[in-house]
């Protein structure tokens, strides 16, 4: 006589406790993929398609910043110029004008730029410490330019000066 047996029986030595780590790298890897597959469902495409751009620009912006630190590190760090000489005509020259006329200059008061010539009238508010008729020596002077040749400061020239009287 037979008698089958639904269930198979085995000695507890033979079952089979360990699985392979191989297989549990697949199992893992796909539960990921399903999980994004459920994120991504659950948005707007469109929202979607923005974020990845947003990504991929920050990404693009990261490699720039690194290419430009990596360039700047090859080249160095460039000697500081307090001040910039152009000049407008190299064949002709330099010439320092016979008369102040043909110069003017840029000049900084109180965080202000203003354009000045000779016998130029600046009205400036607030001025205090000034008395009617003083001399005022303004050094903060950012360019002088005349038809020959432009100076330009870093941040200031330092060997020009603008004398001004104060009127009123």
């Amino acid at each position: 006589m037979l008698r089958f047996v639904n269930r198979l029986s085995l000695p507890h030595s033979l079952t089979l406790q360990r699985q392979s780590p191989f297989s549990d790298f697949f199992r893992e890897r796909d539960r990921s993929e399903f999980r994004a597959t459920e994120l991504r469902a659950d948005h707007d495409f469109r929202y979607l398609r923005i974020k990845d751009a947003m990504e991929k620009n920050k990404a693009q912006k990261i490699k720039i910043k690194a290419r430009r630190v990596r360039l700047a590190e090859e080249r160095g760090t460039p000697a500081e110029e307090s001040q910039k000489l152009v000049v407008h005509d190299v064949e002709r020259g330099i010439e320092y004008p016979a008369r102040e006329e043909g110069i003017f200059a840029v000049v900084n008061v109180r965080g202000f730029q203003y354009k000045v010539v000779k016998d130029d009238v600046l009205v400036l508010q607030h001025l205090q410490g000034v008395d009617i008729n003083q001399q005022i020596i303004l050094d903060q002077v950012q360019l002088v330019g005349t038809k020959d040749y432009t100076a330009l400061g870093r941040p200031w020239v330092e060997t020009a000066k603008v004398y001004a009287t104060v009127e009123q």
